[in-house]
């Protein structure tokens, strides 16, 4: 299979996505109900220096290489027919955490605006956009203002925001492990992570998010958003994985609103591992016009 990316007519929803990926095979255990409850039972509470030790080794999960997603995106409203969106994403890792390339198909009648991003994950999060420049000027990358972080979808007409795509909660500095529960039939380590103050969002305050993760694997299952008063706003729900050139990566993820009741269905279709993407890619300097082939990449389909 072989593809040109053309950064200025592709997407890709994206999550940091370190945490979500694994370098094991997060199915390799059984997950019989009997199974396992019996695992669930041989899990030890962590202590807080325990919780911290695997905190860090969730945070530093990554695959192997550079990688690129082929995806669709399906946005579900409360009522009426879905959408759905085409688009590709493009991953490495720096020395901060995640780095990812957004593009989304252009040539769908529902896009609005700008259909390229730039998202730097991990301790020190950022997003940036295609500036708004007139278009006899060359175009740079333009970050978007923390304000709108967390109020504003990136794409008109759906609920998701640059928060949820960049995963900050994640790498925030106060956390609580909570318990040891079974998600997907898999025993993960439950955490409540607070954030520094409370976020408004287009959900709502978010005082807190519980993130459910994989024990064995370190791998992201579930995230949860509360407000101050704990009612569930939102949720991220990792449905299905696949392995992929002997890796782990997330095939179906849902972002389900509570309030809204819209849901948006993030599923990769085909996978292109063990890539050296040129730095170019992910270069702030870059001008965000600019294309890059991957017709040399195997995809391989999910």
């Amino acid at each position: 299979m072989t593809r040109t990316f053309l950064p200025s007519s592709i997407f890709v929803a994206a999550l940091s996505w370190g945490p979500v990926l694994s370098t094991c095979d997060v199915s390799a255990q059984p997950s019989s109900s009997r199974n396992a409850a019996e695992r669930l039972l041989e899990v030890d509470s962590l202590t807080p220096d325990e919780a911290r030790v695997f905190m860090h080794r969730f945070r530093n999960t990554r695959l192997a290489s550079d990688f690129v997603f082929d995806f669709h995106l399906k946005h579900y409203p409360a009522r009426g027919r879905p959408t759905i969106y085409a688009g590709m994403l493009a991953g490495t890792w720096d020395e901060q955490g995640p780095v990812q390339r957004i593009e989304l198909a252009k040539s769908n009648e529902n896009l609005a605006n700008n259909t390229s991003w730039l998202i730097h994950a991990g301790g020190d999060a950022a997003i940036y956009e295609p500036s708004t420049q007139s278009e006899d000027s060359e175009r740079s990358w333009e970050k978007v203002d923390d304000s709108r972080v967390a109020t504003e979808p990136l794409i008109q007409g759906t609920p998701i925001t640059a928060f949820d795509l960049q995963f900050p909660f994640v790498y925030w500095k106060s956390f609580e492990w909570m318990k040891s529960e079974r998600i997907l039939g898999r025993p993960a380590h439950v955490f409540d992570m607070i954030p520094p103050e409370t976020i408004e969002s287009t959900s709502g305050e978010i005082a807190r998010v519980r993130l459910y993760v994989d024990v064995d694997f370190t791998a992201l299952l579930r995230a949860e958003y509360f407000d101050s008063s704990g009612q569930l706003v939102r949720q991220l729900k990792v449905l299905s994985f696949k392995k992929v050139s002997g890796q782990t990566i997330p095939k179906v993820l849902d972002f389900v609103d509570s309030g809204s009741r819209e849901k948006v269905r993030f599923e990769i279709r085909a996978a292109a591992l063990n890539q050296n993407v040129p730095n170019t890619v992910f270069d702030l300097s870059s001008i965000p016009e600019d294309s890059f082939t991957v017709s040399q990449m195997t995809f391989e389909r999910l």
